[in-house]
């Protein structure tokens, strides 16, 4: 179960934790890496604050990792685009 927030940061670059901690190293790398991703093939450009949690036993290999980012796209479409639901996302053209 992961639950992930995004809101559009009020300056500066993104600021990204996980479980209540700041991410840095390699998970932060990862999860700006996808960002960055998302920004050039959709065109956004808001540096973002996300609060993810994620039960996923970390030991379960890509499970928790998969989980995680499409929980952060879910989130960061959701504060790029204003949506509050996956329903508002799928009019907003995001399948």
């Amino acid at each position: 179960h992961t639950v992930t927030s995004a809101t559009i940061a009020t300056s500066g670059t993104d600021r990204i934790e996980a479980g209540g901690e700041l991410l840095a190293g390699k998970r932060l790398d990862k999860a700006r890496k996808h960002l960055d991703f998302l920004r050039t093939e959709l065109g956004f450009s808001a540096p973002l604050v996300i609060s993810t949690k994620n039960s996923f036993p970390s030991d379960c290999g890509i499970a928790s990792s998969a989980s995680g980012l499409a929980a952060l796209t879910v989130a960061a479409l959701g504060a790029w685009t204003d949506a509050a639901s996956l329903g508002e996302l799928h009019d907003a053209g995001f399948d």
